[in-house]
């Protein structure tokens, strides 16, 4: 595996990632420890996904990571192109090609293809996104949306992740609203798409859809946040990702699949909301 800038990758064994999220799975008790060794299948809405292309629209650089748990499993059980898309680069233009360069290593221990939103040659400033930019630059937002359009029609994915639209974070936020004008559109010149909305910043009110993550699935999107290091070595939330999908997990089983019930089989989950686009139309999927 890559070593990115700063060290911080720790290679996929007991001694690294692995042996960590291991521990962390067997403190939480229970049925945890046994994750990896059963992992339950992928919901009903989804386990139709076939080895088409998967479209991540990442707001920043580390978040094809941080929600990355559904693509990351359907390229490996499904056999999916995982396109990852920074909608950004961030906000502080020294920091841009550092992100960039860390985007790609993270991408290659995941197996995502990475691509950047703003096109090339263009200043990362043209192109940055908030929930305000349709109003306050709808000459951008207009562009935003003609591009994003055109690479739904190069690549044409058969499923596309981006933000629920109260994930706090104002790129998030602004790219969820993209994101929903350009499914609109899409879908209204004939196409089915399955739209899988995220969280990051904030829970989302009502998901439907919870995956499970093993142990191995959770090591690897742990070392590829790990490879984003002039974030992490801010703040080490890489080492935080295990805890925050052992709550999701706590969180969503009963919310998604009815209160009452039995206590999920499995440590770590991602919470998404899942529906499909069509004829310029949202209606949710049953998970």
């Amino acid at each position: 595996m890559p070593e990115p800038e700063g060290g911080l990758w720790q290679p996929l064994g007991e001694g690294g990632w692995l042996g960590y999220v291991r521990r962390v799975a067997e403190w939480a008790g229970g049925e945890a420890a046994h994750v990896g060794k059963g992992l339950p299948g992928l919901p009903a809405a989804l386990a139709g996904i076939g080895g088409g292309t998967v479209l991540v629209c990442a707001p920043h650089p580390d978040d094809e990571a941080i929600c990355g748990l559904l693509p990351l499993r359907l390229l490996r059980e499904k056999k999916s192109r995982v396109v990852a898309l920074a909608m950004t680069l961030g906000s502080d233009p020294a920091r841009r090609p550092a992100r960039w360069r860390e985007f790609c290593v993270s991408c290659q221990v995941l197996g995502f293809e990475p691509q950047k939103f703003a096109p090339s040659g263009t200043a990362g400033d043209e192109w940055l996104i908030s929930r305000h930019t349709a109003r306050t630059r709808p000459h951008a937002w207009q562009a935003m949306q003609s591009r994003l359009l055109a690479l739904f029609a190069k690549w044409r994915p058969c499923l596309v992740l981006l933000p629920h639209g109260g994930d706090a974070h104002p790129t998030h936020v602004g790219v969820a609203r993209l994101g929903r004008q350009v499914l609109r559109q899409w879908s209204s010149q004939g196409h089915a798409i399955v739209a899988v909305e995220t969280e990051g910043w904030a829970p989302m009110r009502r998901p439907n859809c919870v995956v499970a993550g093993g142990v191995a699935e959770v090591a690897l999107l742990c070392g590829a946040l790990a490879c984003h290091a002039g974030e992490v070595q801010r703040f080490p939330y890489h080492r935080r990702q295990p805890v925050r999908m052992l709550e999701t997990a706590w969180r969503t089983a009963e919310l998604v699949g009815g209160f009452g019930g039995a206590a999920p089989p499995f440590a770590f989950a991602e919470a998404y909301r899942v529906g499909c686009w069509r004829n310029g139309q949202w209606r949710p999927l049953a998970c």
